[in-house]
């Protein structure tokens, strides 16, 4: 697992978090897009913790690149919100495995992960609502479950 996020107390709570769980190891950890790529490229984790917003990039240019560079590495995009300007379905065009809402109760962090280590890609069901209907086909015919 490679956890990426520019905001330093939370990179080391979503570390301590899954470090701290049976099964989960964290080899490396960045707080830009570009350390990030050329990191998670080198170590190749199975999985990739990607903030939505991080510094001068976002979570999709993380996955955007990791598909061309490190395809074997699975996207998983946590935010505090989706912004304006993308939402479930670029996250899946950009070749996110899942896009995760950070306010949610009881925040399925972990079991996500597992999930996407295992090969599934998903997005999240609390997002399904906030697509606008004609979206949802979109998604559907790119054969991401939501």
């Amino acid at each position: 697992m490679y956890v990426v996020d520019d905001h330093d107390f939370v990179r080391l709570q979503l570390i301590d978090l899954v470090d701290s769980t049976a099964g989960f190891v964290v080899v490396g950890s960045a707080d830009d897009v570009t350390r990030a790529v050329t990191e998670i490229e080198r170590l190749g984790p199975r999985v990739a913790l990607v903030d939505g917003h991080i510094g001068e990039g976002d979570g999709l240019d993380v996955c955007r690149q990791l598909a061309v560079l490190a395809p074997d590495v699975a996207c998983v995009i946590i935010t505090a919100g989706v912004a304006v300007e993308w939402g479930p379905v670029e996250a899946a065009q950009a070749g996110a495995a899942a896009l995760l809402l950070k306010q949610i109760k009881d925040f399925p962090l972990i079991a996500t992960i597992a999930r996407v280590a295992a090969g599934e890609r998903l997005l999240n069901d609390y997002l399904v609502p906030k697509l606008p209907p004609e979206s949802s086909g979109d998604a559907a015919a790119s054969g991401v479950n939501l």
